[in-house]
């Protein structure tokens, strides 16, 4: 019992350093500090990609990190983000797995990025490094939020999948394919092509991505198609009032799937990767005087082939700080 209860407060103690990291981060001028919440509950469901908590430091560099990385009239930023990531199968109470279900899945990650912005090309160069299973504190976190709110208790965690390391190479970039003003706002239409290498989820993906709002210049790159974390920071004037709304399609080809395929007890039934998959959103970002918020309605299509369910459905809330 002792040995237990050094491991978890050793695995609380690292991800404490971690958060340390950020707050350092965040001791710089130009600097965004945004807090990410996704979850299905808001849409009466609790299964699939139940919760995300995201908490995100990114600063303006005073140019390019790499000579090689110059570009005209470019801005360069430089993110860290410590996250977690839940996956719960269709009904948390039931105690022992069942067919045709995904297993449940914790991942707890740190990550770093470079983001290149420039006026009509937006790259993102992202890696992380985390571990899926007990020391991720997932089934702590989400027993002890369903206890606070009174749902219905997980009680499969003892099944969850377990992978020590999980590592991560992702380049996302966004390309203006119009950009239209009318009489006070503009319209806008991005093509978004990623690729994901590394043992979690390696993918490819295309989509395109449609604003309509004011001084959507100002905010190009602040958002992604993403079922999870879709506007991970936000790019405003600190000293300026804003909005737009956007939608978004994603089709991609996923080859691998940890949080299906990682290591489990053997009492849990395998399931077979969906390998194409799409997603599609829809939102609206504000910003006033730096402070902003981001709501996010997103859908999916299913990750593995014996799902029941044809679609999946979340939301995404995220505030933003602009130092």
């Amino acid at each position: 019992m002792v040995d237990n209860v050094l491991h978890k407060l050793s695995m609380t103690l690292r991800w404490s350093a971690s958060v340390g990291v950020l707050l350092c981060s965040a001791a710089q001028a130009d600097t965004t500090i945004s807090v990410h919440l996704d979850n299905d509950g808001m849409l009466g469901t609790d299964k699939d990609y139940s919760n995300g908590l995201f908490l995100d430091v990114q600063s303006k560099l005073d140019g390019a990190p790499l000579r090689w990385l110059e570009k005209a009239d470019a801005e360069y930023y430089m993110g860290v983000s410590l996250s977690q990531k839940i996956w719960t199968p269709s009904d948390v109470s039931q105690v022992e797995p069942t067919p045709n279900d995904r297993p449940y899945a914790g991942l707890s990650y740190l990550s770093t990025r470079l983001s290149i912005r420039a006026p009509q090309e937006y790259q993102n160069i992202e890696l992380m490094l985390g571990t899926m299973g007990e020391q991720s504190l997932a089934s702590i976190s989400q027993r002890w939020v369903h206890d606070l709110i009174g749902s219905p208790r997980p009680e499969g965690w003892q099944y969850q999948v377990e992978e020590p390391l999980v590592w991560g190479a992702s380049y996302q970039q966004h390309n203006t394919v119009f950009n239209r003003d009318t009489d006070s706002n503009s319209n806008e239409l991005t093509w978004i092509n990623r690729a994901q290498i590394g043992n979690f989820q390696p993918e490819i993906a295309s989509g395109v991505l449609w604003r309509y709002g004011d001084n959507l210049a100002a905010t190009f790159g602040s958002t992604a198609i993403s079922y999870a974390q879709p506007n991970q920071t936000l790019y405003a004037p600190k000293d300026q009032i804003g909005y737009y709304y956007f939608a978004g399609i994603e089709a991609r080809y996923r080859f691998k799937d940890l949080t299906l395929s990682g290591a489990t007890p053997p009492e849990v039934y395998p399931v077979s990767i969906q390998h194409w998959q799409s997603t599609a959103q829809i939102g609206a970002v504000g910003y006033y005087q730096g402070l902003g918020i981001a709501f996010t309605i997103v859908a999916k299509s299913p990750d593995y082939k014996e799902d029941q369910q044809n679609l999946h459905a979340a939301t995404s809330l995220s505030l933003f700080w602009m130092l």
